[in-house]
């Protein structure tokens, strides 16, 4: 009588392992808005007005050293260099097939650098900086591949490599902690203060943060519905296998 209890254990688990997955999707969805709720709402001030605590400020990149890119070698203050794959097979099931978006590396390195406007300058330091909202420029740098097909399987890979660099002379937002070294203001990060920055516009600094928590807001909505499904079928197939066996004792 106790293989009763196997579908609805199973059930249990899926519905549980979805739960906790969806709450996880929509926690860090509630940490991604309040984020963009905080650079939103911080006024952009002018260089010399600037104070201790969160800020933002818009100027021109003067570069103190530069980097070259890894890919392009390209003179920069910050880049991300990443190699990402789409994977694409058909299985030949109905002649459909699906593409999957894997990251292969990601390379990240920061100079120290001033922004400077016309009422003064301030050193911005991106280094050993979790900035993740960035909308910088975006240099293509080709990509390679292979396909490969077995009978009626079809399967192909293709790599991309893509930067995202500052460059010298750049017009950029950038919002962060600005805090007092000697004499002069730094901006960087610090505990729940996010980095963001952007050469487009004031608005930009926020849009890529924007597009991850509406993708994470959905994406933990279903898992936390589907799972509430799962576990409450689980649930009462379990009530009812109990009573089942319940009744089957007595009887």
């Amino acid at each position: 009588m106790f293989e009763l209890l196997i579908f609805p254990a199973i059930s249990l688990f899926i519905g549980g392992v979805q739960l906790v997955a969806g709450y996880y999707l929509w926690k860090n969805n509630r940490i991604g808005s309040k984020n963009a709720k905080k650079i939103q709402e911080t006024k952009l001030v002018e260089i010399r007005k600037i104070m201790e605590g969160p800020t933002k400020v818009h100027g021109t990149v003067v570069p103190i050293n530069t980097l070259k890119s890894k890919f392009m070698a390209l003179d920069c203050v910050f880049y991300i260099s990443r190699v990402e794959r789409r994977k694409y097979t058909n299985t030949g099931f109905k002649g459909k097939g699906s593409w999957d978006n894997e990251m292969i590396s990601e390379d990240k390195e920061a100079e120290k650098f001033y922004l400077e406007d016309e009422t003064g300058k301030v050193l911005v330091n991106l280094k050993n900086t979790d900035i993740q909202y960035v909308d910088i420029e975006n240099v293509p740098t080709g990509q390679a591949g292979y396909s490969l097909v077995i009978g009626s399987i079809q399967t192909a890979n293709q790599d991309s490599k893509k930067e995202m660099i500052i460059r010298p002379g750049s017009n950029l937002y950038v919002y962060g902690f600005a805090k007092k070294e000697g004499s002069e203001f730094v901006i960087g990060s610090e505990q729940d203060v996010p980095t963001a920055a952007s050469v487009n516009t004031e608005n930009d600094l926020t849009k890529n943060l924007n597009i991850a928590n509406m993708f994470l807001g959905i994406v933990g909505v279903i898992f936390i519905l589907v799972g509430s499904i799962f576990f409450l079928v689980g649930l009462l197939v379990t009530v009812g296998a109990i009573l089942l066996m319940t009744n089957s004792s007595k009887g």
